[in-house]
């Protein structure tokens, strides 16, 4: 090759590269001159999306801190099991962690996995489950449900039963309610294989206790669902009974009749699967429990007037009552 072919072939090759290294910085100064003068917009924008109301969002939210906010202390110490959300709940409630774990999205090792079940097991504080956005992901599903059915008891529920309250510990489940010397009824229901409808007129005193096993059908719970007493056909205001109570079809309220009217005792939630409730009256006290669990208290400010009826278990009840247990104290 000539020296002057050679030479006008570098001053090609030089020209090429100086026009390619012009073409992508004018591109890159574009860019910037671009963006520099549509900041002062993207800004804006950026600030309207992020304060604009999301009301679906907003209200699924504080739907879902209303039952952490009713069944937790302010600052309250918590395992929240609940993906993505489990940042903002912590955040909101003010409450703390306990496990040493980054939060539900990082979490990709076995052991940490394994760290997340063995406080379930041990822990001594509360656990919230929540159902609609589970903290695992699908493969390891199973391992965390047999951990929070065998190691947590469940307390409370939200009223849609995405969100379950669990304490730690398994609770006892209740054995056969066994009659005593001031047991004034009692009924194993699975002997007689159908709901009673023609049971003992029974006394009781003011101070009394009923005491029964049921696993409701939720899908089959209507309003004003009746389940026990034994209220009297005849004369208005006298006996016990339980019935369903509000808006939550799982809810019921124990009342009693002192002669003239209905007294309001205590609302009490049936949850999925069995119920150990445990109603006690001394006198103008009403107290409930379900599964150890404390519902409440009230003053009726009145004592029960005995009924001539029959004890029943109603026969439109949605759902099992397997035990009851009437005693006098």
């Amino acid at each position: 090759m000539k020296l002057t072919d050679y030479l006008n072939e570098r001053k090609l090759w030089l020209h090429q590269a100086t026009a390619a290294l012009a073409i992508g910085f004018i591109c890159l100064a574009d860019g910037a001159m671009s963006m520099v003068y549509h900041l002062p917009s993207v800004a804006s924008n950026s600030a309207a999306v992020a304060s604009a109301n999301n009301p679906v969002k907003e209200r699924f939210l504080k739907q879902r801190m209303d039952f952490f906010r009713s069944n937790l202390y302010d600052k309250d110490t918590v395992i929240i099991l609940s993906r993505n959300f489990d940042g903002y709940f912590y955040a909101a409630g003010g409450y703390y962690n306990p496990m040493n774990l980054p939060g539900s999205t990082e979490v990709m090792l076995g052991a940490e996995i394994d760290s997340v079940v063995q406080y379930i097991a041990t822990t001594k504080y509360p656990i919230i489950y929540d159902a609609l956005r589970p903290w695992y992901d699908w493969y390891v599903k199973d391992t965390f449900v047999r951990a929070i059915a065998k190691y947590t008891t469940l307390q409370k529920t939200s009223v849609d039963y995405t969100l379950l309250l669990l304490k730690p510990g398994k609770a006892q489940t209740p054995g056969k309610l066994i009659p005593g010397p001031r047991t004034v009824y009692y009924s194993s229901l699975g002997v007689f294989n159908k709901y009673v409808r023609h049971g003992p007129v029974i006394t009781l005193n003011e101070n009394f206790t009923v005491e029964f096993v049921a696993t409701p059908d939720l899908k089959g719970l209507k309003l004003d669902n009746l389940m026990l007493g034994n209220v009297s056909d005849k004369v208005p205001f006298i006996g016990m009974f339980i019935q369903q109570d509000g808006e939550d079809l799982s809810q019921y309220k124990f009342k009693y009749g002192d002669g003239t009217k209905w007294c309001e005792g205590v609302s009490f939630k049936l949850s999925p699967g069995e119920n150990h409730v445990l109603i006690t009256v001394r006198k103008n006290m009403v107290t409930v429990y379900n599964n150890n669990v404390p519902c409440g208290e009230v003053n009726t400010g009145s004592v029960i007037k005995n009924s001539d009826g029959e004890v029943f278990i109603d026969e439109a009840y949605a759902g099992k009552v397997s035990e009851l247990k009437i005693d006098n104290q």
